[in-house]
């Protein structure tokens, strides 16, 4: 009897080993879901930060945790551009990407936009930057500016604006058709004198200036040493009228006079930042009612570089400036970094996009500040920004840190895998024949 019972125990413990040997542990913690910030901005190539922490540079995303603590910091920052900051409540849903848009602001400029009825019309800023409308420009001085609207079929619009520091100056421009505009000959005596159309530069006499909506318009004469004409004029529809106007020499005048020409002609002058017109082929912008003193001049034109230059002008007397532009030279817009890691093969990534294996030399990469991240399995990741010089090999050296394991303190969940339900029964079947075998012995 106490064999019997000795034996159905073994038989029991071979059971019971059986179970536990095929059990299968899962510790396994629930797998975590992610969301994205999708960062970008006007200009491009910004730093990125989100809750004190560099992510990378514009375009970026930004994977986040859905269950993590919600609401987040995001700041946005370019050389030349005020720092953009914006809160985001909560937190992006499974899957969900979530666009943060930043417009930069320039430190010392702001944006001027143009709006056109209708749109699709050619919008030019001080003669030189040609958009179609609806036109932003950003503009890195807060003086006054001319737009010309040009649209085949419309009247030509002109007029002179100025953008606050840090703001938003909007125009609406509703376009006159053709049927409503005429023209105007003008001469002068004598001749080459500025034609400014209300208070817009159009041409030099002796001119035809067309394009101008039927009514009354206000046309202003300014030539060195004579005294400034300003009158009114009558324009009618579909018809050309002609004016001859006499200028008389100025006497005695506290103000002084500027003559402004360039080589190559038709670029746009700035006094003290303001623009005053362009300069023609023959002859030279004249500039009046000048207060003596020190002044700026400043010559632009694209595909140049801007000449400016420091005159004094003189009271009663005409101060004569030549700007004269180069050619912008070809600049060169990429750099190189050598990325090495301590130790080596870690994946190496730049604005979260794959580059390879350390060490690494990458080139052709855009000036400007980049996130280098260094990955590499049972190391911490390594990140850093790095700014790339135009033509130029940045070096970086990344020392990675060993990641720290902790003994668990929690209890994990035993489950038994389906293979183990299948060998139990027949570990008990074979158990319950080697007892009933050992019993007929």
């Amino acid at each position: 009897m106490n064999t019997l019972r000795i034996e159905l125990i073994i038989g029991l413990m071979l059971v019971l080993f059986a179970w536990q040997v095929c059990a299968v542990e899962d510790n396994t913690m629930p797998g975590g879901q992610w969301g994205y910030y999708d960062v970008t901005s006007t200009p491009s190539g910004a730093m990125v930060s989100m809750d004190g922490l560099v992510k990378g540079t514009t375009p970026v995303k930004i994977q986040v945790s859905t269950t993590g603590t919600p609401g987040h910091t995001f700041e946005i920052s370019l050389s030349g551009y005020q720092k953009w900051e914006k809160k985001v409540d909560g937190n992006p849903g499974y899957n969900q990407v979530i666009p943060i848009v930043a417009e930069l602001v320039p430190s010392n400029g702001g944006f001027i936009l143009v709006n056109t009825v209708p749109s699709g019309a050619v919008v030019t800023l001080d003669g030189v930057q040609k958009l179609l409308s609806p036109a932003q420009f950003q503009v890195t001085d807060p003086f006054y500016h001319n737009i010309q609207v040009n649209l085949q079929g419309y009247q030509t619009y002109t007029n002179t604006t100025s953008v606050n520091p840090g703001e938003k100056t909007t125009l609406t421009v509703n376009l006159v058709p053709n049927s409503n505009m005429g023209s105007i000959t003008l001469t002068s005596t004598p001749s080459g004198a500025d034609i400014y159309i209300d208070n817009t530069f159009s041409d030099q006499t002796p001119a035809t200036i067309s394009q101008l909506s039927a009514g009354v318009h206000t046309l202003t004469l300014k030539l060195a040493g004579y005294q400034t004409l300003t009158k009114p004029v009558t324009i009618s529809a579909m018809n050309t009228i002609t004016a001859d106007f006499p200028l008389q020499q100025s006497g005695a005048t506290t103000s002084g006079y500027i003559a402004a020409s360039s080589t190559p002609p038709n670029a746009a002058v700035y006094v003290d930042g303001n623009y005053e017109g362009l300069t023609p082929s023959n002859g030279s912008l004249d500039i009046t009612d000048i207060t003596p003193g020190q002044h700026s001049v400043v010559f632009r034109m694209a595909g140049y570089i801007p000449y400016s230059i420091k005159i004094d002008v003189g009271s009663g007397r005409t101060t004569i400036v030549t700007g004269v532009l180069n050619d912008t030279p070809e600049i060169e817009t990429e750099g190189n970094v050598f990325i090495e890691t301590i130790p080596s093969g870690s994946d190496v990534f730049i604005d979260n996009q794959y580059k390879g294996i350390s060490p690494v030399f990458l080139s052709n990469i855009t000036i400007g500040s980049h996130s280098v991240l260094a990955r590499l399995t049972g190391y911490s990741d390594f990140t850093q920004a790095v700014q790339i010089t135009s033509g130029k090999t940045i070096p970086v050296i990344a020392r990675l840190q060993p990641l720290v394991t902790s003994v668990p303190t929690t209890v994990a969940t035993t489950q038994k895998s389906p293979v183990s339900l299948i060998l139990a029964p027949f570990a008990f079947i074979i158990s319950g024949l080697v007892i009933i075998f050992s019993r007929r012995k």
